[in-house]
């Protein structure tokens, strides 16, 4: 995936078939590119990681593959739901687009947490081995406060630091969508839901448009993954398999998810 703002992703024609569109995430092409590297004699030669390691990172990799294509078939579930539905909204709507958002949201705080394990595990072997890292913010805090700060990547700590207010923003949202009891509350217009936002005490009652809510959490992360993904490439200190075939999301969801990413009219 590359992106020229916060609001896009590139979109991939496929040659055997134009109408189908697949989502490049470098994230997974360097994953993909450090996991092909193990089998090389260069690679058994420097023994990087241990097999514990390894196959955490082979975990990591697969798990981010397969959040992101949850996120795929859960936006396509909205659109569906709105596509047929009636102009009023039932409790059984409530329900159903509450547990959708909240599993959306769920998602996107898991690849957060893989995202720093990958950091984690393949660029900060000099960290203590038990500091558990399982959050891009706690990442960051740990970096500041280890005594091994000062010889880390100097790119890893200044993506983390500049990356803090997108750490938080999403966190403030998550908590709100993901801590209730009840359900969520929303509004229905023609073209869709508005969910009620965040707002501290005093504040006037204020509602967001669903769909580009959801679009700016995702391009946020998918944003911060492309950065991971360079610090990673730039940083890995073992043998690096040369780019061959990019790895590419694909599938009856990902079409749609591309263009949902790219679209303001959702």
């Amino acid at each position: 995936m590359s992106s020229n703002n916060d609001n896009s992703v590139r979109m991939v024609e496929n040659e055997g078939d134009a109408s189908e569109t697949l989502l490049e995430l470098s994230i997974l092409d360097t994953l993909d590119r450090i996991i092909n590297s193990w089998t090389s004699e260069t690679f058994q030669n420097e023994g990087v990681f241990s097999q514990a390691v390894r196959e955490h990172i082979r975990h990591v990799c697969k798990c981010i593959h397969y959040d992101v294509h949850g996120l795929s078939i859960l936006i396509d579930m909205l659109q569906q739901h709105g596509a047929q539905r009636n102009s009023m909204s039932t409790s059984h709507d409530v329900h159903f687009i509450s547990a959708i958002v909240r599993q959306y949201m769920n998602n996107i705080n898991r690849l957060y947490d893989f995202l720093a394990q990958a950091i984690s595990l393949i660029l900060l072997p000099q960290l203590p081995s038990h500091i558990s890292i399982d959050s891009c913010r706690m990442l960051l805090e740990k970096i500041e406060n280890t005594s091994e700060g000062p010889g880390l990547p100097d790119s890893l700590t200044k993506v983390l630091q500049l990356n803090q207010p997108r750490f938080d923003a999403f966190q403030c949202n998550y908590h709100f969508v993901c801590q209730h009891k009840k359900d969520l509350q929303f509004q229905v217009r023609p073209e869709g839901y508005d969910m009620k936002r965040p707002i501290q005490m005093g504040e006037a009652i204020e509602y967001l448009p669903l769909l580009p809510f959801l679009r700016d959490m995702t391009c946020s992360l998918l944003t911060f993954s492309e950065e991971v993904a360079d610090v990673i490439s730039t940083n890995y200190d073992g043998f690096l398999e040369p780019p061959s075939i990019s790895v590419d999301l694909e599938g009856g969801c990902i079409a749609s998810f591309v263009k949902f990413l790219n679209h303001d009219e959702y």
